[in-house]
């Protein structure tokens, strides 16, 4: 007997006898460290390599930038590194020399300066860029493919987007675009799925975002969305289809939008909104839950709020806040495993009192069931729900041996209908796949297609393309990975393979990469190419 649609059925008809009840957050505030007003952003890293973790600060009125050494009693030690570097903004730290030593690369009002670290103690300022001041916008990655880290970066009062390729620690300034206007934030992605690394730039004034194209080093602009008061722009996997999204916040209006990437360099985009006018200005991401969804942590400047969007379904979200600091101001936050205990913590950095806040993740990262489905359920007795389990099994027992419920229990009728109406436009259909899919029309459109059907679908369209078993053989492919490939043929995305089969979509696409991998492809791309080619 397949437990799995028993199991469903259970949770389902169990949360039919629940009360609803608020979302209760997992983290205990925790303060970490007591510094000076105009403490600006921070980054949590092993600065001198002892396995306890570290903090670097830099302060926009103090002028200065220090490393605080962590100690076993959960103590800090301040070390500066200068206190004439004027109005630092943004920053990183990276092995930007190759020597194993972490550098420090600052933005300020006096341009774009790197500290190169010689010892834990002494560091060596070289000048970057004199005209890249207050970047707003700062990443590191290796844009030429050369081994080395490269910087990105864009200036607000330059109105310039610039590639500082990286030659041993010196940098060559490389003059993307200077026609952006108020830009307001940078990120990273593939949007091309060609395994070069494209820019993201949103900018507040022109209120657009802008994907720029990597194309052998030549960057061409396109328009991603307009006319919607773009601020911060992440770019996230939200829906795990080895795709990434595109979120985006707004400056001036109560709703954010979330681009889903399709894949073939197109986005459809869904709107999230908001009770309040919003101003995030830091997104990040993980999975509070643990039921395989990423969810959205941001810091809100204009309500003085960390919020969750906490994805409870594919692609729904709620709205809750996770901390309220009142009179301070958070600019900048963390996703870490920060106490080392197997679960993400979350690290803010409040710019008007200089504190640094952690939020102690204590159930582990993950949350019961019944706590947060739908905004969370309390069952109304314990008494009571053994009895209702008891009696939920006995019928769902007897309705699984009348009915023959299978693993396809959640498969349904438009999935059918879309592989039908699929087949039908290419032109591929002979006798025996259309007694395929007819005898699961046929089977019952209320009770859904039984397990022997679906495998028997299956071996039709493995015989529909022999091909496909030449590949099998030739590649070694498992029973899965067989599987996996017949179905992504037929034209199943990852969403409908994890209805049908009843894993999750991060399940799916972890199946995907492994395929790829024993197909000896490179890219997402060129898996699609070749189930597109076969």
């Amino acid at each position: 007997m397949n437990k799995y649609p028993l199991i469903f059925f259970i949770l389902y008809s169990v949360t039919l006898f629940a009360n609803e009840k608020d979302f209760q957050s997992p983290y205990e505030n925790k303060l970490i460290y007591q510094g000076e007003k105009g403490l600006i952003d921070f980054k949590i890293v092993d600065f001198n390599n002892d396995q306890i973790s570290d903090i670097v600060i830099i302060n926009y009125f103090l002028h200065s930038i220090d490393w605080l050494e962590g100690t076993p009693q959960g103590t800090y030690i301040t070390h500066n590194i200068t206190t004439l570097f004027e109005s630092p903004s943004k920053f990183l730290v990276e092995d930007f020399t190759g020597d194993g030593k972490k550098d420090i690369v600052v933005s300020g009002a006096n341009g774009l300066s790197v500290f190169i670290q010689e010892n834990i103690y002494h560091f060596k300022r070289r000048q970057i860029s004199e005209s890249t001041v207050d970047c707003w916008g700062m990443e590191a990655v290796d844009i030429d493919r050369d081994n080395d880290l490269d910087l990105v970066t864009i200036s607000q009062k330059n109105n310039t987007l610039m590639w500082h390729k990286n030659t041993d620690g010196d940098f060559q300034n490389i003059l993307i675009s200077d026609t952006l206007t108020k830009v307001y934030s940078l990120d990273l992605i593939d949007a091309n799925q060609d395994d070069n690394i494209d820019l993201i730039v949103s900018s507040k004034k022109m209120d657009k975002v802008i994907i720029y194209i990597n194309d052998a080093l030549s960057f061409t602009p396109h328009t991603l969305c307009s006319n919607t008061f773009s601020g911060k722009t992440k770019a996230i996997d939200i829906n795990q289809d080895g795709y990434t999204d595109i979120v985006c916040s707004p400056t001036r209006q109560s709703n954010f939008h979330i681009h889903y990437n399709l894949g073939d360099f197109s986005f459809r985009t869904d709107t999230i909104s908001l009770e309040d006018e919003h101003l995030f200005v830091d997104i990040n991401s993980l999975d509070i839950d643990g039921n395989g969804m990423t969810d959205l942590v941001v810091n809100d400047f204009k309500s003085n709020r960390t919020s969750l969007f906490l994805q409870y379904e594919n692609q729904k979200f709620t709205h809750d806040t996770l901390y309220d600091y009142h009179n301070s101001h958070v600019t900048n936050l963390s996703v870490i495993d920060f106490d080392a205990d197997a679960d993400l913590d979350i690290i803010l950095c409040n710019v008007f009192d200089g504190t640094i806040v952690l939020l102690e993740n204590k159930k582990n990262n993950v949350i019961n069931y019944f706590e947060i489905v739908y905004r969370g359920y309390k069952f109304i007795s314990n008494n009571l729900f053994l009895v209702l389990i008891f009696l939920i099994i006995i019928i769902g027992f007897l309705f699984y041996k009348q009915n023959e419920i299978s693993h396809s229990f959640i498969t349904n009728n438009k999935l059918i209908k879309a592989l039908q109406q699929k087949v039908n436009n290419q032109e591929l259909i002979n006798h025996r796949q259309g007694q395929a899919i007819q005898e699961i029309q046929d089977s019952n459109d209320s009770s859904l297609p039984t397990h022997g059907n679906l495998d028997h679908f299956l071996s039709e369209l493995k015989e529909l393309n022999p091909k496909i078993n030449d590949i099998a053989i030739e590649y070694k492919l498992s029973k899965t990975e067989y599987r996996l490939l017949v179905f992504l043929k037929s034209g199943l995305n990852n969403y409908n393979l994890a209805e049908l089969l009843s894993v999750s979509t991060n399940t799916i696409y972890v199946q995907r990469q492994r395929l790829k991998k024993k197909l000896k492809l490179e890219s997402t791309k060129a898996l699609n190419d070749f189930i597109k080619n076969l």
